[in-house]
């Protein structure tokens, strides 16, 4: 699963993939700490590919009451193309959620708090999930665009902190990942697959990120290696 993750760097190194992607003027505030509710960066195709913002936590179009995104955060990748509340978005609305790490968490044997982990690549550079996103409208006019993150099982850096991840999809797939005249599952099935383990680096980091208030670079700053990451007490997503 994932439901906190950051984005702390500028997005121009993936903006800069698309020629004519359309940029607002709009404040982009390093984030250490983005929770399901709150607005996400955002590639859409609408018309051509534009950079916004997007409430996470997936309302699909027929829903009567949009609080139903609050239980939509994630994305199964491995049922996304046939739950009613992914089918229509998988074929017609798929983003790239923008990100530069994410965290997973493991229970801490005899703790009632668990340890943080911190993903990123290598590099340090920022990347895309793949993401759904969909328009949700109510009787009064009022809107929301809102969006969820796919997810696959682990690969070999992140399964002894949990058995999910979030799909993070090659630079070399953005562009057919937006088109929306790709439909096809055996077209878009491949991309939902674990990303390679040996370009990503982990690191504990303070268990103050539990903290909703809590939204600085202290965040990823990183902490002396807990020894419970093999403790398997994993909840589903």
């Amino acid at each position: 699963m994932c439901n906190l993750f950051t984005l702390a760097q500028p997005v121009d190194s993936i903006t800069e993939t698309f020629e004519d992607i359309e940029v607002p003027d709009l404040p982009t505030p390093a984030r250490y700490s983005i929770r399901p509710g709150e607005p996400v960066a955002t590639i859409l195709h609408d018309g051509r590919p534009k950079l916004t913002f997007t409430q996470w936590g997936l309302v699909p179009s027929w829903a009567k009451d949009p609080s139903i995104g609050q239980r939509l955060t994630n994305a199964r990748g491995e049922t996304v193309k046939e739950k009613p509340s992914f089918k229509a978005a998988f074929h017609h609305h798929r983003c790239l959620i923008l990100a530069d790490g994410f965290y997973e968490f493991h229970p801490v044997h005899g703790q009632p708090w668990r340890q943080p982990v911190y993903f990123r690549m290598q590099s340090q550079q920022p990347f895309a999930f793949a993401g759904l996103w969909e328009h949700w409208q109510s009787d009064n006019g009022s809107e929301l665009i809102t969006s969820t993150i796919i997810t696959t099982a682990s690969n070999q850096l992140v399964q002894p902190v949990h058995h999910r991840m979030p799909v993070i999809l090659p630079r070399s797939a953005y562009a057919l990942w937006l088109d929306p005249a790709v439909n096809r599952p055996e077209e878009l099935e491949p991309f939902l697959t674990p990303f390679a383990s040996d370009v990503m680096e982990s690191f504990d980091v303070s268990p103050r990120i539990d903290r909703s208030s809590i939204d600085d670079r202290s965040c990823i700053a990183p902490i002396p290696s807990s020894k419970s990451h093999q403790l398997g007490l994993f909840g589903e997503d």
